[in-house]
């Protein structure tokens, strides 16, 4: 870097725009326009599967489909981080997420602030059951105040981003992570919201449509994959190395994670994959005879 420059950045770049000479050579443009189609074509095949469990992507894929021009959407820490940064949001609509805190359960209490501060925006809480546990008391203060928040809620009974980070950063197999199936729908209905559950593909849309053209508050609970990988597109070489020794230890999922992880879209895409394919393969298969 030449010079550091402080200040508004489009006002800042305004200014600088006009000193550029346009670069006739496109292929760097090109390319990563090229990288991007493909990844949004990765996108849609994952938020079309028909798989089940239901991929969580169903929902990521399905979701702006029903946000407003201005929505306002609020994020969660865990598994939902990935999920809702690959939500394609359109110009006018925001993004609020607790960032580098990576504080779990802020989504609710966010979008709670955000729809008082913007009572006629529409207002998305995207959420994951580990958060949602931690504060089902705040479903019953959006009915008495009336507060028309739509709650997404992923739902694998699991705090899955920790299982993915014990296997693929330690090496072992996930430890204390699961827990016992919570109805959210029901207790969203206990607590006055209208409610629905989306379990598989073929009823995403319909349901979305109609929890998110409901007046009042609603939540939407997606019953999904907990096996699904996170981040299987952008795994390290040393990362995917760390998953066949988690499987070798006997990580009791290994067969069906390591079938999820090695479809040709992913392994077609992350080098990671590609380094330890075959180990992965074999740990599955007879992990912990060892």
């Amino acid at each position: 870097m030449e010079v550091g420059l402080v200040g508004d950045a489009k006002a800042t770049l305004k200014e600088l725009i006009r000193l550029l000479e346009r670069n006739e050579d496109r292929t760097f443009l090109e390319k990563a326009q090229e990288g991007m189609r493909d990844w949004w074509g990765l996108m849609e095949k994952q938020g079309t599967s028909d798989a089940m469990p239901m991929k969580p992507q169903v929902i990521q894929w399905h979701l702006p489909e029903v946000m407003a021009d201005d929505a306002i959407l609020c994020g969660d820490s865990g598994t939902v981080t990935i999920w809702e940064n690959r939500i394609k949001l359109r110009k006018g609509q925001n993004f609020h997420f607790s960032g580098t805190n990576c504080s779990m359960a802020a989504a609710l209490p966010y979008a709670i602030g955000a729809q008082v501060a913007y009572p006629d925006r529409q207002v998305i809480a995207f959420t994951g059951d580990g958060s949602m546990s931690m504060l089902m008391g705040d479903l019953a203060a959006l009915v008495q105040h009336n507060l028309p928040v739509k709650v997404v809620v992923m739902n694998n009974s699991s705090l899955s981003l920790i299982v993915w980070e014990q296997i693929a950063y330690l090496g072992n197999p996930q430890y204390a992570c699961d827990f016992s199936y919570v109805n959210f729908a029901k207790v969203a209905e206990a607590c006055g919201l209208k409610a629905v559950k989306i379990e598989n593909l073929g009823e995403c849309h319909e349901k979305l449509r109609e929890a998110f053209s409901h007046e009042g508050p609603a939540l939407i609970e997606c019953v999904v994959d907990a096996n699904e990988s996170p981040f299987a597109e952008t795994l390290k070489p040393l990362h995917a190395e760390n998953m066949a020794t988690a499987f070798s230890r006997g990580e009791d999922d290994r067969e069906d994670m390591a079938k999820k992880l090695l479809r040709p879209e992913l392994v077609g895409t992350s080098p990671g994959l590609q380094s330890a394919k075959d180990d992965i393969e074999r740990a599955a298969a007879d992990g912990g005879q060892s």
